[in-house]
């Protein structure tokens, strides 16, 4: 394996279930073992501004993982992530 030194996950949701919700947990463990061997990481975590519960969700993620989030807050006519 041959990371970047810098890494810049973006995320953008409307909706995910259970199985969607384990394979991102699973990302951002791979993402926490980058950060822990010296890499430069993040996670943008875009949503909706009427989305709370999405943001919430982001929230809990940054939570469970050492890797730093930034919450981007966007409006429906606007491109997440443009």
């Amino acid at each position: 394996m041959n990371p970047s030194q810098k890494t810049t996950v973006k995320i953008s949701l409307d909706y995910f279930n259970i199985s969607s919700s384990k394979r991102i947990l699973f990302l951002l463990y791979k993402l926490n073992e980058l950060a822990e061997n010296g890499y430069d990481v993040c996670v943008e975590w875009h949503y909706r501004k009427e989305d709370e519960d999405m943001y919430e969700v982001g929230q809990d993620y940054a939570y469970m993982v050492r890797v730093p989030f930034e919450f981007m807050e966007y409006q429906d006519p606007d491109l997440a992530l443009a």
